[in-house]
């Protein structure tokens, strides 16, 4: 999920390659060239006429997990902390007294207290050494902020997941929480992205990708052996696109078979049932 933190690429070149100006040079005239260069290319318009040293100034660099902004390193920074505070024997009700004391603002007492929360009785999240927290928690920050600012909206409430598939065509005529429901899938949470947003995926610009979160209670007579691919050991998130009316595209190759199935009513020959 995360991005390589130190992948970079190297610049490598052969001295074959460089201007034969260049390879004729001393040292010192070679030292001289650059700054010349270098002190010319500084002062060369923009189209615009403006200068190019300060052309992007104002542009604010891209969140990523290898630039991750200050609120959340200081997140991470907050997390390490309350694990360490939590290995080292201290109390919940302590922890949170601490915040509810602090000089924090009250979203961020809310967010810390969160954390504290998952950091002592989350399953995963309480075994999560100072640093995994950190890390966790930075991460999961960055997440958050790269989801605002490509437009991805993330649903949990859930008249709001119905309001926005409510427009899904299953083969039944169903809304598809309903089809989904009366065969034991729930569905918990739900992402919308244009797909713009989205790293990878054979999508079209004005494409809409819906990625469910569903519950791993399917019954066991559910169509197509859909059980035991909704019970395995990581329950999946079935995705699909919007394409103009298409709602959804359909996509034999492409779709997970339980929104195929939805869309259809035939079993999808792309996995194994």
């Amino acid at each position: 999920m995360a991005e390589n933190l130190f992948r970079g690429r190297g610049a490598r070149g052969a001295d074959k390659d460089r201007p034969v100006i260049v390879r004729s040079l001393g040292s010192m005239a070679l030292l001289l060239f650059l700054l010349a260069s270098t002190a010319c290319s500084k002062h060369t318009a923009t189209p615009d006429g403006s200068d190019p040293t300060t052309a992007t100034d104002n542009v604010a660099p891209a969140i990523s997990d290898a630039n991750p902004p200050e609120e959340c390193v200081d997140r991470g920074k907050a997390a390490a902390d309350i694990a360490t505070q939590r290995d080292h024997g201290k109390k919940l009700p302590e922890v949170l007294a601490d915040i509810d004391k602090s000089a924090l603002g009250a979203s961020d007492k809310a967010i810390h207290e969160d954390m504290a929360r998952q950091l002592y009785t989350d399953p995963f999240a309480s075994k999560l050494s100072a640093d995994n927290a950190a890390n966790n928690f930075q991460g999961s920050c960055v997440a958050d902020l790269k989801s605002k600012s490509s437009n991805i909206r993330n649903i949990t409430n859930e008249a709001d997941i119905e309001r926005a598939l409510a427009l899904f065509k299953t083969y039944s005529g169903q809304p598809l929480l309903d089809l989904l429901g009366s065969n034991g899938v729930s569905v918990t949470a739900l992402q919308v992205a244009p797909a713009s947003a989205m790293n990878n995926g054979n999508y079209k610009a004005d494409d809409t990708v819906y990625t469910l979160t569903v519950g791993s209670s399917a019954h066991d007579d559910i169509p197509c052996h859909l059980q035991q691919w909704l019970k395995g050991d990581i329950t999946p998130t079935p995705e699909f696109v919007q394409r103009g009316p298409a709602f959804p595209l359909i996509r034999p190759s492409d779709d997970d078979p339980l929104i195929y199935w939805a869309a259809t009513g035939k079993c999808s020959t792309a996995f194994n049932n």
